[in-house]
């Protein structure tokens, strides 16, 4: 992507959630105008405190914090590493001294600078400190502006020690709140420096939006994304403000209907805010068993399998295991049925992006009895039975409750033995 002036006015999109509502601004460049946009909106705050992400550019995060301090909007800082075992209670807690050594008040922001890990642990750093603070997400990567900057789910991850039965264990997101921003900054030139397969991540959550959309007032969504994958993975400087507005605008969307995601598939046969979920229930298994490969150190390590890698897989495992599954949880919701020939779709779509389709790609091939118990885990499991969110038609997913069979068969199909 060549980098370009922003615009005169950035793309915006509203979250809207009564007095929690706040707009997503989209552009090149937006890092540099951070501290004139806090300034507005808290006038009487002297103080900030600013959680950066190791990997940003240091020429991007001088300018983020510059602009504070010219405003008068002293930052302090620190530095986080973006990996999973670091988003832990320790390192939260590390947030909450450093807020309160800086001697915030409870009207001057926390900022989060960085990809997904840094969002969510500083989100729930704002939303603890003295029981909640003004909190903005300035998302880095691809991933983290289409869709964990959006939204409000902020949290941590609880490492359970290893037993005589069971090794060491990575718990995703098991501790957290929900807690809006009040401004999101998404700018586009910090997508520069990402390398190939992380920005290809974030095209995994691009894939799923883009197969619920037609459920979400966007019948269009799928048709432009697979028909602009050669422009997105180009990272095209014209392509990428509508990719990135489309999405985080489908995502505020189905947001809006389901804050907390607390509406059932008998109220909403869409699947509210869980429609958000298509492909996670085993991506999740799946970050899990690598989590368990590399603390076992097993004899041939695998690759190393990112959030959207992770995704792309699920999106595949969960399609198919719905062909297997009874009718989704709302039958009576019109929906097409599963076939195989969107399997065949979602599997192009995915390689078209630079996304793995199976698992030979990570020279891993994890048992399916050991995913199936991961899935157990998940947040979407009801009475011990595995829920889905699979897509029945391109725009189109459902919840499905399937069978241990289905899901081996799913399984099966991205190299699971």
């Amino acid at each position: 992507m060549t980098a370009t002036p922003p615009p005169s006015s950035p793309r915006r999109v509203r979250v809207d959630l009564a007095d929690r509502s706040y707009d997503v601004l989209i552009a090149p460049r937006l890092l540099a105008s951070l501290g004139p946009r806090l300034r507005d909106l808290f006038p009487d705050a002297s103080r900030s405190l600013v959680v950066l992400d190791s990997g940003v550019p240091e020429f991007l995060r001088g300018q983020a914090v510059g602009s504070l301090a010219a405003v008068g909007l002293s930052p302090a800082t620190v530095s986080l590493t973006p990996i999973e075992h670091d988003k832990s209670i320790a390192t939260f807690e590390s947030l909450l001294v450093r807020a309160a050594e800086a001697r915030l008040e409870r009207a001057e922001p926390i900022i989060a600078i960085g990809g997904g890990i840094v969002g969510d642990l500083t989100g729930f750093a704002a939303a603890s400190y003295r029981r909640g603070v003004p909190f903005i997400q300035c998302p880095t990567t691809l991933l983290a502006m289409v869709d964990a900057a959006v939204g409000g789910k902020t949290g941590l991850n609880i490492a359970l020690p290893a037993t005589p039965t069971s090794p060491a264990a990575l718990r995703k997101n098991m501790a957290g709140a929900f807690w809006q921003p009040r401004l999101v900054l998404c700018d586009l030139e910090t997508l520069d420096s990402l390398a190939p397969d992380e920005f290809a991540a974030g095209l995994a959550e691009c894939v799923k939006h883009a197969l619920i959309a037609a459920d979400w007032n966007d019948p269009d969504l799928w048709h432009w994304t697979t028909a602009n994958a050669q422009r997105i993975g180009a990272r095209d400087p014209h392509t990428l403000p509508e990719l990135v507005e489309r999405n985080v605008a489908l995502k505020a969307r189905v947001v809006a209907s389901d804050e907390r995601e607390e509406r059932p598939a008998s109220e909403d046969p869409r699947g509210g805010r869980m429609a958000l979920n298509a492909g996670h229930t085993v991506a999740h298994a799946l970050e899990a068993w690598f989590d368990h490969a590399r603390a076992a150190n097993v004899a041939i390590a695998p690759r190393p399998i990112k959030h959207g890698q992770a995704v792309a897989l699920g999106l595949i495992a969960e399609a198919l295991a719905a062909l297997a599954s009874p009718p989704p949880l709302n039958p009576a919701a019109p929906a097409p049925a599963p076939s195989s020939s969107l399997v065949d779709a979602i599997r192009a779509a995915l390689a078209a992006l630079n996304l793995p389709t199976h698992l030979k790609h990570f020279n891993a091939a994890p048992r399916a009895d050991e995913l199936l118990a991961l899935m157990l885990d998940d947040k979407k499991t009801l009475t011990s039975r595995v829920r889905i969110v699979a897509p029945t038609a391109p725009g189109h997913a459902r919840v499905f409750t399937p069978s241990r069979d289905a899901l081996r068969a799913g399984l099966a199909a991205i190299g699971a033995t």
